[in-house]
């Protein structure tokens, strides 16, 4: 009895991915050797100058149209043969040839968001002939999703030309509005203003024709608008476009624009002290991009946003674990975002995590992906390496990437001034700090990231006065905003300020909530240091068996992170302690 699947029944329809991997797979089969098998799921990949990933999710679609069952043994041998008896056979009059032009690789690859390859094979397919529109537009976003601005600008303009001269005002508006994109991201306000105003012009008479109606676009349009707006702390201008963004989503039913319309509504929400809603959002977004449903720009905008929100309000815990599930899907997920921005946030949940040289080789390689067109996120890139080598005790090296961020101009934050103190200038140290938060504004997330650093330099002066009033402003700052993160920080404040004033019990009371709230959110160097704050309390008491304890305790959490000048504080603590008591 024939098996199903024989030569006796008809070839399943494919589509021309599926034959594309077909091909590849049966190709060894037309070679003249004695044992020949079909092509491995790394050669198909290699081949097709796609993911492994996208190799096995066509696998699976072509064993579902051939019959073939999850309990077959090699399912992967069996339909080649099964391909074979139905008379696909490259190179053997076979339906499809295994020779794929560079436009349909660079097309497949980005279908695959394989766009390191699409990129190359399309620039391929540029040079050899004149791209259709839909093409240019396709090698314009492998140029984003590379870091290759320039080249992303010049054909998403000749997308543009072209789909004006066929009457195409919708795909018009679409490019329009990935140049608006771009010329955002590299910092171009006057060109974002252009290309909204040109988009906005095609996209006036609605969809199809119909005043009443609506396309994506108009919810891109919507997004970029509350993007910028966002971006420069209008928040209310900023929600408004949100929400209506995400109604055209619905509208629609594009889960791209939907996702968008959240993440920018969760962003604005938390950045307004509503935690609770904005999170509500900024999780929903993030639980779609995850899970693979969007497009390159909405996955990349979701996950880059969530984790700014989450880092700009102390969300660490949140934070830590949206990067930990979007690692786990990233080979199935492609380019995460814009080369650059993502990357530095990375960078700096892997500082909260004690992921250091991790953290330093993502912090390098942000700063070289954005410097070209992004200062901002070089900026970030090269603080997060400068806290990276001021933890761990080089502070010649910490200095040095300091220095490299203060050239782009933009405000320091408080690590060049704690670099400072802990070469034992204080007065220095004090002045830059000084400086530095005179220039944060009056933004009160912000100003929370500069006065855990304003208690420990002023303390160091011996100045109780200032370092009082911001442990106070930091406590309210924690009330407003509130989670573990910012609470630890205004407890360890308010601990440090309480030993120092002569109340050890206080403050040996404060580091201990500190360090559980900070060990919570996965933060084990600020635990670690609440440790050694607890220590120096309980000295302080007279409690000799408590403080040497947490000491050898933060010892060896700081001998794992690698913190040579905590190591060094803590040893001599600890010797201080022995001779002591001797």
């Amino acid at each position: 009895m024939d098996r199903p699947g024989s030569a006796t029944r008809e070839m399943p329809v494919l589509t021309r991915r599926e034959q594309d991997v077909l091909a590849a797979l049966c190709a060894p089969l037309a070679a003249d050797r004695p044992v020949a098998m079909p092509a491995s799921i790394r050669d198909i990949a290699a081949e097709l100058v796609v993911t492994e990933a996208a190799v096995k999710q066509h696998l699976l679609n072509l064993y579902d149209k051939f019959g073939i069952a999850e309990g077959e043994e090699s399912r992967r041998i069996v339909l080649a043969r099964e391909a074979v008896l139905r008379g696909f056979l490259p190179g053997v009059g076979g339906p499809v040839t295994s020779h794929v032009s560079a436009l349909d690789k660079g097309r497949a690859a980005a279908a695959d968001r394989a766009w390191e390859a699409a990129y190359a094979a399309l620039s391929d397919a540029a040079s050899a002939q004149s791209l259709e529109a839909a093409d240019l537009e396709l090698l314009g976003n492998a140029a984003t999703w590379t870091g290759r601005f320039d080249a992303s600008t010049a054909a998403r303009e000749q997308a543009y030309a072209v789909y004006l001269s066929l009457g195409d005002r919708r795909s018009a508006a679409r490019v329009a509005l990935g140049l608006g994109w771009n010329a955002a991201v590299t910092l171009r306000f006057s060109v974002v203003g252009g290309w909204m105003a040109s988009a906005g012009r095609l996209l006036a008479a609605g969809g199809d024709g119909d005043e009443t109606s609506a396309w994506p676009e108009h919810g891109l349009m919507l997004s970029l608008m509350a993007l910028n707006e966002l971006g420069t702390g209008q928040l209310e201008p900023g929600l408004e476009h949100a929400r209506a963004a995400f109604g055209i989503g619905q509208q629609t039913r594009d889960l791209d624009i939907q996702a968008l319309g959240l993440v920018f509504q969760g962003f604005g929400l938390v950045h307004q002290g509503r935690l609770d809603e904005g999170r509500s959002l900024l999780d929903e977004a993030m639980a779609n991009a995850t899970a693979g449903h969007l497009g390159t720009l909405a996955q990349g905008t979701v996950y880059c946003l969530t984790l700014s929100a989450c880092l700009d309000t102390f969300d660490y815990r949140r934070a830590i674990e949206w990067t930990q599930a979007i690692e786990r899907r990233a080979p199935a997920l492609g380019t995460l975002g814009f080369p650059g921005d993502c990357r530095t946030h990375r960078a700096e949940v892997l500082v909260i995590r004690g992921e250091w040289e991790r953290g330093a080789q993502e912090a390098e390689a942000a700063a070289a992906e954005s410097r070209a067109y992004d200062f901002g996120h070089t900026v970030l890139a090269l603080t997060a390496l400068g806290n990276i080598r001021l933890r761990q005790g080089d502070l010649a090296a910490a200095r040095d990437a300091f220095d490299r961020a203060a050239e782009f101009g933009l405000p320091p934050g408080p690590g060049p001034a704690l670099a400072l103190l802990a070469a034992r200038d204080t007065v220095g140290a004090r002045v830059a700090l000084a400086r530095a938060i005179e220039g944060a504004g009056a933004n009160p997330l912000t100003r929370a990231r500069f006065l855990p650093a304003v208690i420990e330099i002023a303390l160091a002066n011996g100045d109780r006065q200032w370092a009082q009033q911001s442990s106070i402003e930091l406590a309210d700052i924690a009330a407003r905003f509130p989670g573990p993160a910012l609470a630890a920080a205004a407890d360890e404040g308010l601990g440090a300020v309480a030993l120092a004033d002569g109340e050890p019990a206080a403050a040996m009371a404060r580091f201990r909530d500190a360090g559980t709230r900070w060990r919570s959110v996965g933060a084990p160097f600020e635990a670690a240091r609440c440790r050694m704050s607890g220590a120096r309390a309980a000295a302080a008491i007279g409690d000799r068996a408590d403080a040497a304890r947490q000491a050898r305790s933060a010892l060896r959490a700081f001998e794992q992170l690698g913190a040579r000048l905590d190591i060094k504080a803590a040893v001599a603590f600890l010797d201080h302690l022995e001779r002591s008591s001797t």
